[in-house]
């Protein structure tokens, strides 16, 4: 099921998700034509195209343009962005390579991946094997793509890497692997108009009384359209003399000059709008915004006003995540303003991001009242001790990141501007521990290190102790009511035999509390819906409390929760909710959900090991068709429909019983109790649908329905006999995976119909790419009269006939029923096939066969000879 749901992630990635803004796109097409064009996508072999350009031209653009419109084409994709920076850091490269395999293999963990040359091998052994699209992005000299990826040649046949750089010269190195190069040159003066208008006026042209002084300051910027964005931003909704004032600044400047263009908008920033513009291109790109504004509000910087000015100006972007976004020509002008503050001493800087000079800082006790943020590293199996003279001379810092760092002695009122301490440690000795009063601490992240050692400050809003599993007591929280965000998740904690007690008496202003794998020996101070009525997040997952039933009782109270997890939570048996608060949108449970029809919020509900099961609100309450819910997910747990009698439903009447029309994904495993599951008629929008080990279940109902559904999975049934409407959901044509794994008594579901009067049946079926049979009866293959059933799928990648048998019959007449099945895929023109594999447990035949034109180096049958008509097995692709 994992590759179902990731083809299907890619293939809304693609289609639905807006991966750049459609502002950039003016006078795209040409560069997307272009460069499509120089990939030859109908050739076989492996081609390389090199966009080369000015920083700020769109080479990034024109990629991710060209990346979303051909994606779909490719078994696999991966867009490394970035590399040039990423390659900075320590373990850059290997950070790059675990992200490609992660992406190629669909796998979040990569953790085997050592060093370079193990990913540059992994890379060779399984990336290689699809033919795969990816996207290099900002690469220079440092980049060597043989020692990243190995022999590009190894690739499978069809594969296509799009590579963008500054530098033409890096380009031409490649040009043994016959790199095919782009330059992208400046914008006319009509699309730079075009651009720049959309960002100074949100339209295409400029108002008559502008139209002069427009074209006079597209004139000046080159072209770029970065900085046409940045200028144009700049003067939205500015009076004329602003223009003419800002005219007349472009013009004095360097015709190449791109970065004293782009500092025009920072020079226009308020001093409170630059300082958090310098926090983010130094400290805090691709980290959500949330935690810094934290900082920035106690300084009263105003986060919120300032943060949108640099967004209305294009000097940042928000991510999906809300996270801070960057262009590296953006971000390496405001880290230039900095360095520019002292060239030769870094210490003399307001921000000291290079964890190196900010080591040597400290190391060297040459810190000055001018550094305002610092970062300072050891290495992985370094650590040192620090004083406080180390710090004497940092007065006015306000933000401060270390990591493997000691600290010895007394640092009382030493640090009295900082508000945000992130210390993280894995070798600190018991006589070295942080020890003061940091008063004006607003945020205190101390994850994975293993002490814990200062008093709270008054002030404090956030307090972060995730996985420190050596922490002996919880401090004592702010009697202001500050803290709004306390994460304890991981914290085995521990002293003596007993675990410590949470008071909750002075968390009133909690928004997010997280005890995900937590000891505690209970919570104390009153009841949770009591005493924190402004949580809006709480992670209970596998708490481990004593008198965790008790202090929920009241849950229903916490008008603005929104994501609720409990999924493991205990006291001494399973914790039992109660009815829930309506503003739920997130809801992960092992609990029985009471009032799940006055959940109208819910957009996302898990419940796992439930004995009592999932109930279902009968459709007199038409909660099915006024909820919000979009992602089912049951595990060990039955659905049971609601009942005020708890009178047994007639099993009749089970099938009148519906799920929310607004479901896009279902996931139902290991449920031995399900014996049935309400009509999906209704889930027009359902796009994933897996039913994994319900070996009671006998049929599936309502797959007539299911008109967007993309991915469907039915595993271990082993009562399954019936999937109705499976014939309709074939020719809607939007399915593209089918995988149907140890079913052997399902016998009918992929016939095509029999009945010429079939008005669903066509002869082909174009949307399918994916189609896996494991485990099954030899007759859930067989086609109708209108033609053999799987030459309707004439455009799969991926065909796998594994185990599949005539259960009714003996051996032989199995393998023979077996055969007829399969030769069929001789005749089949499977011009899109990649993977075709075939085997029979009982005679042992094992076919591999990967079409030549997707790159195989031993296209051909493999396997035991028992089966003679199967001597010599190709797909067509391959005879050609």
């Amino acid at each position: 099921i994992a590759d179902s749901i990731s083809d299907i992630v890619w293939s809304h990635l693609s289609k639905y998700d807006n991966l750049i803004d459609s502002s950039e796109l003016v006078g795209i097409d040409y560069h997307i034509n272009a460069v499509i064009d120089k990939l030859s996508l109908d050739s076989e072999g492996v081609t390389m195209v090199g966009i080369h350009g000015l920083g700020g031209i769109g080479k990034t653009t024109i990629a991710t343009a060209v990346y979303s419109e051909i994606s779909t084409r490719f078994d696999r994709r991966s867009f490394l962005e970035n590399i040039r920076e990423t390659q900075k850091h320590k373990d850059g490269t290997m950070s790059l390579q675990k992200k490609l395999i992660s992406n190629i293999m669909k796998t979040d963990s990569v953790g085997f991946v050592d060093n370079v040359n193990e990913g540059r091998r992994l890379i060779q052994d399984r990336v290689c094997l699809f033919k795969v699209l990816i996207i290099l992005d900002d690469v220079d000299e440092t980049f060597n793509f043989e020692d990243f990826f190995g022999n590009p040649k190894k690739f499978a046949s069809g594969s296509r890497f799009i590579i963008t750089s500054r530098n033409m010269k890096v380009l031409s190195t490649l040009n043994k692997n016959k790199c095919k190069l782009y330059g992208v040159g400046e914008m006319s003066p009509q699309l730079s108009l075009q651009l720049f208008c959309k960002h100074a006026f949100k339209k295409n042209a400029p108002p008559r009384e502008y139209k002069v002084i427009s074209k006079e300051i597209v004139s000046t910027t080159g072209g770029l359209p970065l900085t046409l964005k940045v200028v144009g931003s700049l003067l939205f909704r500015e009076e004329i003399y602003i223009w003419k004032d800002k005219l007349a600044h472009l013009r004095e400047m360097p015709e190449k000059e791109v970065v004293l263009r782009l500092r025009i908008s920072y020079d226009a920033l308020g001093y409170e709008a630059k300082q958090i513009f310098l926090d983010i291109v130094c400290f805090f790109i691709g980290m959500e915004k949330e935690l810094p504004s934290y900082m920035w509000d106690d300084y009263k910087y105003h986060p919120a006003s300032n943060i949108n000015i640099l967004i209305q100006r294009s000097m940042i972007k928000m991510g999906d995540d809300n996270e801070f976004q960057v262009h590296d020509q953006l971000r390496d002008m405001g880290r230039e303003i900095v360095r520019e503050e002292n060239i030769e001493e870094p210490w003399m800087r307001s921000r000291v991001w290079q964890k190196h000079e900010g080591l040597n800082t400290l190391l060297d006790k040459k810190g000055s009242k001018k550094v305002k943020a610092l970062r300072a590293y050891f290495s992985e199996m370094q650590a040192g001790y620090f004083e406080p003279e180390h710090f004497s001379d940092l007065s006015e810092l306000r933000y401060f990141q270390s990591k493997n760092m000691n600290f010895k002695g007394d640092f009382t009122n030493l640090l009295p501007n900082l508000r945000w301490l992130r210390l993280k440690s894995e070798f600190i000795y018991d006589e070295y521990i942080l020890k003061g009063d940091l008063r004006n601490l607003v945020i205190l992240d101390l994850r994975s290190s293993v002490y814990f050692n200062c008093a709270v400050s008054n002030k404090l809003k956030v307090l972060d102790l995730s996985g420190c599993y050596s922490i002996s007591t919880l401090p004592k929280f702010p009697r202001t009511g500050s803290l709004e965000i306390l994460n304890l998740s991981g914290c085995v904690m521990w002293e003596s035999d007993s675990y410590p007690k949470l008071d909750i008496s002075n968390l009133w202003n909690v928004k997010l509390l997280n005890l995900n794998e937590a000891n505690l020996e209970s919570i104390k101070g009153g009841t949770i819906g009591m005493m924190m009525k402004r949580l809006q997040k709480l992670d209970l997952t596998s708490l481990k409390c004593k008198n965790l039933q008790e202090v929920l009782v009241d849950i229903r109270e916490l008008s603005s929760l929104k994501i609720l997890r409990t999924i493991g939570a205990s006291c001494k048996d399973v914790v039992e909710l109660g009815k829930l608060p309506g503003s739920l949108e997130l809801l992960a449970t092992s609990s029985r959900v009471f009032n799940l029809s006055e959940l109208l919020e819910l957009e996302e509900l898990t419940v796992t090991n439930c004995d009592f099961g999932l109930e279902i609100p009968t459709t007199e309450k038409s909660w099915w068709k006024v909820s919000r819910l979009k992602s089912l997910v049951l595990e060990e747990t039955k659905i049971v429909i609601a009942s005020k009698t708890n009178a047994s439903i007639p099993e009749s009447s089970l099938w009148l019983v519906c799920l929310p029309s607004s479901l896009t994904s279902i996931h139902i495993r290991h449920c031995p109790k399900m014996e049935w599951l309400p009509t999906l008629e209704n889930l027009e929008n359902l796009v994933e649908l897996s039913i994994e080990y319900c070996p009671k279940m006998q049929e599936i109902r309502g797959l007539e329905g299911l008109k967007s559904l993309r991915s469907l999975n039915i595993n271990d049934g082993y009562n399954m006999v019936c999937v109705h409407g499976f014939e309709n959901l074939l020719h809607f044509n939007n399915l593209q995976t089918l995988e149907i794994q140890s079913c052997p008594h399902l016998a009918e579901a992929l016939r095509d119909g029999d009945n010429d009067d079939n008005n669903h049946c066509r002869t082909t079926i174009h949307s399918l790419r994916t189609l896996k049979i494991w485990s099954c009866n030899s007759t859930l293959l067989q086609g109708g009269n209108r033609m053999p059933l799987l030459s309707m799928f004439s455009r799969l990648t991926t065909l796998e006939l594994v185990s599949i048998k005539h259960y009714e019959d003996d051996e032989e007449d199995a393998i023979n029923n077996v055969e007829q099945v399969t030769k069929k895929v001789e005749y089949t023109h499977f011009f899109t096939l990649n993977t075709l594999r075939m085997s029979h447990t009982n005679t042992h035949i094992n076919v591999w066969c990967a079409c030549r034109r997707r790159g195989s180096r031993n296209c051909g049958w493999k396997g035991s000879p028992t089966w003679k008509s199967w001597k010599e097995f190709y797909c067509l692709t391959c005879l050609q």
